[in-house]
């Protein structure tokens, strides 16, 4: 399940194995668990970028050296520490903005629309450092590039659900708003976490970072 393509699904996953490790303290189980985690954040470390998943992943660390199991837990937090996320924000061109603007909606609602106006709120503690333009545009680049949604052919039948349920009535939006949002939301969790970093950083000094993920 650490494969899917989807971080619900990889938060989802690690909660309940967490649970059940908490309840069943089974040392060997639990030096397992681990395994499987450092195994996955090795073949895709760029998954864990996404701080919940950090976050639990420490979790099974932490409960197997209190626990007193041997060898994974260490082997988990070394991969964990030694992580090293992109910094800074590599932001598209306007040239390429441009060129998004024929994907159905997408660069209006990373730039414009009640996404950019309403969900980068929760950004806005971090606005001195990255114009919330800037933020807008990342998550533009990551959706359209990084998720491969350019070129995908996903454009058609975004362009169709659009054309039937528009944008006019909230509840009458289509599956395509559904999809934008989750994709927007998933990069705006990633871009919190990159800025919170860059805010603790800049707190402790202004020479090179000690943080793990940089």
């Amino acid at each position: 399940m650490m494969r899917v393509d989807d971080d619900a699904v990889c938060e989802r996953t690690l909660v309940a194995a967490y649970g059940a490790c908490i309840l069943a303290k089974d040392h060997s189980a639990l030096k397992s668990t681990c395994e499987v985690i450092a195994e996955a954040l090795a073949h895709s470390p760029e998954k864990f970028h996404n701080a919940l998943l950090r976050d639990h992943t420490r979790c099974f660390a932490e409960l197997a050296q209190m626990l007193g199991v041997d060898g994974s837990p260490q082997n988990l937090l070394s991969l964990l520490d030694g992580l090293r996320s992109p910094w800074p924000l590599r932001l598209p061109s306007n040239e390429q903005v441009k060129a998004w603007d024929s994907l159905p909606k997408l660069a209006h609602s990373c730039l414009h629309d009640d996404f950019f106006v309403y969900s980068l709120n929760c950004l806005d503690d971090w606005g001195d450092s990255v114009p919330k333009t800037d933020m807008g545009k990342w998550i533009l680049r990551r959706i359209a590039e990084d998720f491969g949604y350019a070129g995908s052919g996903c454009e058609r039948y975004d362009g169709y659900m659009l054309s039937l349920h528009g944008g006019v009535d909230p509840s009458q939006r289509g599956p395509k708003e559904s999809a934008r949002n989750i994709s927007g939301l998933r990069c705006t969790n990633w871009l919190q976490d990159y800025l919170t970093i860059l805010s603790a950083i800049e707190k402790e000094d202004s020479g090179p970072s000690r943080c793990g993920l940089l």
